[in-house]
């Protein structure tokens, strides 16, 4: 039995000398995509972070990476296997390990150096014949690379499996399902079956002519070719598609009944065998070939500038088709490593990156695999008119395809990429998994999460997904933004500003920080904010209270950093309905419920409701209890989250509070206060991907204000604090961190204490001089121990502004 191998005419010999075939259909001028960018988010997959340029310059710069190129003066990075982005594979360290090739050709050389095991396993299944073709076609596919020959395959790592044909398609048959058996990820096919009567190659009109009279699939093809026994390479070749994929290079002959005419082009047979029998599709493969030539574009770049079909075209088949440049390569062959050409080793070449992904992308079926090589095909260069269709992957994914071309050229590059949106999923499954953006998707801390826990947050890994359920590894230290201190900076500004100078007031402030902060800011006060009455039986109304204790106090100590130690330091601007009620002569029982738009998102409101005892032991001495129940609308204590970390609850907290205030006389007043707060709730809901457990916080102040210190109508605080932190509980997350063969999501729990080691201590100081009730200057600094709740760290910050009415 005979069979037609896929190559065309070969030169031995040194220089330039080209392998000489017939062309036709000299395209217009076109252009390669360009390497999509790295992403912004550096991703991972199980074979490591995404290589850098001058990693991938070292590949393509290597002799034998572009030893494969037989045309001397091409550049390096448009000589043939750079072209398909292989040298981004090779730098990103896939080589095909642990990925099995079946090749099934005419024989092998077994004791070349290309087909050495070299740290692989190579299997010569059941005696194969000894011959040239089948050596040049397994050296593309998986040559050994370090050796002393001129080139190497696309995956030189890969474990071979190689088989003759010997035995007619029961033999084929056979090989097959020994491939499948050996976990071959794929099974190339260099050749295609002639009549046993013309000697020519067959297409696909032909046995449908037959299939028309009457006869099965099997009749057909044994009256078109005279070969039996397809019953059994056609079952062979369904057993082997459920698990790995089948490439066949098409017919060489561009001219003749294969010649390219749109919309109307014959099909080889073999390479086109799923247009006679449809099951076969998802997992077949037809290569074809083209010639291409390399120029300069306006920017003075190195570009393709025309490509030229070298083979027959995908034709109907263009759904399942890529084209490769497979013409002029260097390659084994009769003792030499000659320039030569065919679709034979196109198909080779495809069969090198489908390993590769496989060694990527671990849990992805063949089928996937095949998909992303389509659907991230180089179709740029499709002349007007050649695109014939669209075929849509995965989650909506589209790409286009000619009846010439088929999808294009492979970029293994780019499907090693992420392909389309990367999503956080949520679900059992990909098919039905609701799909977040990782564009739209965020935590955003806040400054009571400690340092510690930050760090061991931004390392943990998580899964995402492109378009095509492709699963890459991110950190969460891309998706992790720090707290919001300006935020805090900013309420700070607002307290810069003197109360007493009336209605509309226009106010300055700004801050220089140094260590972790750093903010400026111009402001307008509405200037509404109302003396609170401080008489005892009373009900009242207040809007601009915004801090934890009692109004008289807020308005008594102009500290700008007094807001930190506390829970509701997280309120901006306030509106608050109270009711003073006496008991006894020196005790007051202030309730009082409150609204509030939040310093973190002015549209977020929160809520609460407490109640504040007063007791006054003597003119000097007084000490004050509270509780509140406090809800705080889309964020918990202060962290957010946006798209798949979204909180959109309104989280509930319990707080208690203690505050001492005593006067040394008229101008100094000593005071502590301090706040433990515990949530109610878990926090972001529990179903969502973060969850909270047992929240506690905790923080205090303790200090000394004194009035007409320099100037007269001057006031100057000093305050040691510990600002708001968690004391204790947990923060839970159930992180997707991968994906079975199947598409059913892994998940991960993740969990990590709230409470911090090294509490962050401040010590601070507020000067307000009023020179008039018109005017007011204010000064504020602060240094900052453990900044951040960080061992070590240090942070200091300093506050100006001044405000005048008009």
């Amino acid at each position: 039995m005979t069979f037609n191998t896929r190559y065309l005419k070969i030169f031995f010999g040194l220089g330039s000398l080209l392998a000489v075939a017939a062309c036709s259909d000299l395209q217009p001028a076109g252009t390669p995509a360009p390497l999509p960018p790295a992403p912004t988010t550096v991703f991972y997959t199980g074979y490591g972070v995404t290589p850098t340029q001058s990693q991938i310059d070292a590949v393509r710069n290597n002799s034998q990476f572009k030893g494969i190129d037989g045309i001397i003066g091409r550049p390096a990075e448009l000589k043939n296997y750079a072209l398909m982005g292989i040298d981004y594979a090779h730098a990103a360290g896939l080589k095909g390990s642990g990925q099995t090739i079946a090749v099934v050709d005419n024989g092998f050389e077994r004791t070349h150096v290309l087909l050495g095991a070299n740290g692989r396993t190579v299997t010569f299944f059941d005696n194969p014949d000894t011959a040239t073709h089948g050596t040049a076609v397994a050296s593309v596919a998986a040559g050994s690379q370090g050796t002393a020959a001129p080139m190497h395959g696309v995956a030189p790592l890969a474990n071979l499996f190689l088989a003759d044909w010997n035995g007619g398609m029961a033999g084929i048959a056979t090989k097959f399902l020994a491939a499948k058996a050996a976990g071959a990820i794929v099974v190339n096919n260099s050749w295609g079956p002639t009549s046993i009567y013309s000697g020519e190659e067959i297409t696909t009109d032909e046995v449908q002519a037959f299939i028309n009279g009457g006869q099965t699939l099997e009749q057909a093809l044994q009256s078109a070719s005279g070969w039996t026994n397809w019953d059994q390479f056609l079952s062979a070749s369904r057993s082997f598609g459920q698990t790995g994929i089948v490439v066949v290079a098409a017919s060489n002959n561009q001219a003749g009944k294969f010649n390219y005419s749109a919309g109307a082009s014959k099909s080889e047979l073999l390479s086109s065998l799923p247009l006679l029998s449809a099951d076969l599709a998802d997992a077949w493969l037809k290569v074809i070939s083209f010639q291409y030539d390399v120029g300069l574009n306006g920017q003075n770049q190195n570009i393709v500038t025309n490509r030229y079909l070298a083979s027959e075209p995908c034709g109907a088949m263009a759904k399942e088709c890529l084209s490769l440049p497979s013409q002029s390569i260097v390659a084994p062959y009769s003792g030499g490593y000659p320039t030569i050409s065919g679709t034979s080793f196109g198909a080779p070449m495809v069969s090198g990156m489908i390993a590769l992904l496989a060694e990527a992308f671990p849990s992805l079926s063949a089928v996937n695999l095949k998909e992303r090589l389509l659907a991230s095909a180089d179709n740029s260069y499709f002349a007007a008119g050649e695109v014939i269709g669209t075929e849509t992957f995965a989650n909506a994914f589209a790409h286009d395809y000619s009846d010439k071309w088929g999808h294009g050229t492979p970029d293994v590059g780019a499907a090693l990429r992420p392909i389309g949106t990367v999503s956080i999923v949520k679900g059992e499954n990909l098919a039905t998994a609701e799909r977040i953006g990782v564009e739209q998707s965020g935590l955003v801390l806040s400054t009571p999460f400690g340092g510690e826990q930050t760090e061991k947050l931004r390392n943990t890994k998580i899964a995402v997904f492109d378009d095509l359920n492709g699963n890459f590894d991110i950190k969460l230290g891309d998706l992790v933004a720090d707290a919001d201190g300006d935020a805090m900076t900013r309420k700070a500004f607002s307290k810069l500003t003197n109360r007493e100078l009336g209605a509309a007031s226009l106010s300055w402030s700004a801050s220089v920080g140094f260590g972790n902060a750093t903010a400026i800011g111009v402001g307008f006060s509405d200037g509404l904010n109302e003396n609170a009455p401080n008489e005892i039986g009373q009900f009242g109304f207040v809007r601009g209270f915004d801090g934890p204790l009692s109004l008289n106090e807020q308005r008594s100590r102009p500290d700008v950093f007094k807001d930190a130690y506390s829970l509701l330091g997280l309120n901006g601007e306030t509106a608050m309905a109270f009711a003073d009620q006496p008991i006894g002569g020196e005790t007051v029982l202030r309730t009082f419920g409150f609204m509030s738009n939040s310093v973190l998102d002015q549209t977020d409101v929160n809520f609460g409701a407490g109640a504040l005892l007063s007791h006054q032991f003597n003119a000097e001495t007084e000490l004050r209890f509270g509780a509140t129940l406090f809800s705080e609308a889309n964020s918990f204590a202060g962290i957010t989250g946006g798209g798949a970390f979204e909180n959109d609850t309104q989280n509930l907290f319990q707080l208690a509070e203690v505050g001492f205030k005593r006067s040394l006389g008229e101008r100094v007043q000593l005071f502590a206060n301090y706040e433990y707060a515990w949530a109610l709730d878990d926090g972001f809901g529990a179903q969502g991907i973060v969850s909270m457990s047992g929240a506690q916080l905790s923080g205090y102040e303790f200090g000394i204000t004194a009035s007409d210190v320099l100037l007269g109508r001057d006031t100057l605080t000093l305050a040691v604090s510990a600002p708001l932190a968690f004391s204790a509980g947990t923060m839970n997350m159930t992180l997707p961190v991968g994906r079975t063969a199947n598409g059913d999501i892994l998940y991960d729990e993740f969990a990590t204490s709230l409470g911090v080691n090294n509490r962050q201590i401040d010590v601070g100081a507020t000067y307000v001089f009023a020179p008039s009730d018109s005017l007011s200057y204010s000064l504020a600094g602060q240094y900052s121990f453990n900044a951040g709740h960080l061992a070590g760290n240090r942070d200091f910050r300093v506050m100006a502004g001044f405000q005048s009415n008009y």
